[in-house]
């Protein structure tokens, strides 16, 4: 699990090849990625890094 820097988005890894952000205020579900533990915001909270297949490390950027 992470937290934006932001404070605003959570972000939780799971063994069934999914990573789900939330929102911290809502409790809302914003979107579901492929991908698992480990899970880390970049220190601007633009990026998010992530494990996937086979030892991947899978790196998703925030669309503005």
């Amino acid at each position: 699990m992470a937290i934006s820097p932001d404070r605003e988005t959570m972000a939780s890894g799971s063994r069934d090849g999914t990573v789900k952000l939330w929102n911290l205020e809502t409790g809302e579900c914003l979107c579901s990625l492929a991908g698992c533990n480990p899970v880390a915001f970049s220190p601007d909270g633009q990026t998010l890094v992530t494990g996937g297949e086979g030892g991947e490390v899978l790196i998703w950027r925030a669309s503005v």
